[in-house]
């Protein structure tokens, strides 16, 4: 699994990454991409195409043939803030998930913001939403529990955005609400 950074200089999985953000995340709840691009050239922010490597061989005894190529598997979009580290944009494309992605991924994060609390939002699951169905439930529930399986954990936050109340969770580090409003 590698993280490849999409800016002005690496173009190669810019289209994949548009669709996949366009496709995943409510129009209302999506920044304008030329802003984010912007906000990245201003080193405020980053955006990440998620690939891994697949062996490509034309046959399998053609040794020589064998090459590995890039397989676009998912973005994560991160804003960059002094200490902290907000995982504004994470998806994994469908047919990819359940296959340990989503997992990894938080793990080279971890690793490659050592130095920083990571953070993210997500839909609450103990604040009952009005006219919300038992599925969109489940699947806050789901998010939740796969987000502490990563060792994610509660910072106590409850936030309002969007209209929707988010839970702040952070890689185990404590946060004040004054340091996440900096982000």
């Amino acid at each position: 699994m590698k993280l490849i950074q999409v800016n002005d200089s690496n173009l190669e999985f810019l289209g994949q990454v548009k669709a996949l953000y366009l496709e995943a995340f409510p129009k209302e709840e999506r920044k304008p991409y030329p802003i984010m691009e912007q906000k990245q050239r201003e080193r405020k922010m980053q955006i990440w195409a998620i690939v891994q490597e697949v062996n490509c061989a034309a046959e399998i005894n053609q040794k020589e043939n064998n090459r590995d190529v890039l397989e676009f598997c998912g973005l994560a979009i991160v804003i960059l803030a002094q200490e902290m580290v907000l995982l504004d944009y994470f998806v994994i494309d469908p047919k990819k998930r359940g296959k340990g992605i989503g997992s990894a991924v938080l793990e080279l994060l971890k690793e490659k913001y050592v130095n920083a609390c990571l953070i993210l939002e997500i839909e609450s699951t103990s604040e009952r939403e009005t006219g919300l169905s038992k599925e969109e439930q489940q699947i806050r529930e789901k998010r939740k529990r796969f987000y502490y399986q990563n060792k994610m954990r509660n910072t106590g936050l409850l936030v309002k955005l969007f209209g929707v109340s988010m839970e702040v969770l952070s890689d185990g580090r404590k946060i004040s609400f004054e340091e996440y409003l900096k982000i």
